[in-house]
């Protein structure tokens, strides 16, 4: 539901940290305790759905480097440039790369989307978080009637980890998605033209490929439209896959805002129903 604080929710501010940025420092956290026994190696992309179609939110790490955190993103009002893909990006598939997590049709496709983004080596907390920032402010956000700052994307940051015994060089691989998706809107209320209402218009249809899956799910159905969306596709793993999977649902209480707010809550009902088999990756 747009403009109930979803991005906040997932990136906080300075002063008041989100699950993104909390996330982070928890996993080099635990690194560091780790760090007598096993080797780790962690790299993460940052990149946006933006009107289906995945880009690449940071650009090369030597102008990551030189720039800093302290540049501004681009402010969407209709007329944006597009955040140039890496056509470069790593497809390998060994442990740490995003294609070698990819198992079946489906995850295959995810696979496709997420080698539109390079992998980048991250070397500690404080690293991976500049690279975050980063990416966040070239994200397609514009001004609609409900919301000052609408994303017009569905942001997604991906951290690939290897942790290596030093003993016997046994290995797990990890990845953990954090994935901040735009807001549902009825353009009528959100009194958007245009391109900001086509973008509109993919952004429901993305979170309506969601609740498909959502539904298929829950429902033990043999089919699962995971096809139908890039988002979807992308999500997969964490959608009735393999991963532990926790889901925010923001809403709004404004008497205004009930419909929204009632299926809201029907899509969360939805998704509350869908149970994942976690299990480890090791080689």
């Amino acid at each position: 539901q747009t403009g109930t604080g979803k991005t906040y929710t997932m990136f906080g501010s300075p002063n008041d940290e989100g699950v993104g940025p909390r996330t982070v420092k928890e996993l080099f956290r635990l690194i560091d305790i780790d760090n007598e026994f096993f080797e780790h190696s962690v790299s993460a992309t940052v990149g946006e759905l933006y009107r289906n179609e995945m880009l690449d939110l940071l650009p090369p790490e030597e102008e990551l480097v030189r720039k800093g955190s302290g540049e501004t993103g681009q402010q969407a009002n209709g007329a944006r440039g597009r955040p140039g893909t890496n056509s470069n990006a790593s497809k390998g598939k060994d442990a740490g790369a995003p294609g070698g997590a990819s198992k079946g049709k489906a995850s295959s496709k995810a696979s496709s989307e997420l080698e539109k983004l390079e992998p980048r080596p991250c070397n500690d907390a404080e690293h991976l978080l500049a690279m975050l920032q980063k990416g966040t402010k070239s994200r397609h956000v514009a001004s609609t009637a409900m919301n000052a700052h609408s994303s017009r994307s569905h942001l997604i940051l991906s951290m690939f980890v290897v942790r290596t015994n030093k003993e016997t060089g046994q290995k797990t691989t990890s990845q953990i998605t954090i994935c901040d998706l735009a807001g549902s809107e009825r353009l009528k209320k959100s009194d958007a033209k245009g391109e900001i209402a086509k973008e509109g218009i993919e952004i429901n249809k993305s979170l309506t490929a969601l609740g498909d899956v959502f539904s298929a799910l829950s429902e033990g159905r043999s089919h699962v439209p995971y096809a139908n969306s890039k988002l979807t596709q992308v999500l997969k793993d964490a959608l009735g896959g393999t991963a532990k999977t926790l889901m925010f649902v923001n809403c709004s209480p404004a008497a205004a805002s009930f419909e929204e707010t009632k299926n809201t809550l029907q899509y969360a009902k939805r998704a509350k129903k869908v149970i994942n088999v976690q299990q480890q990756n090791r080689s």
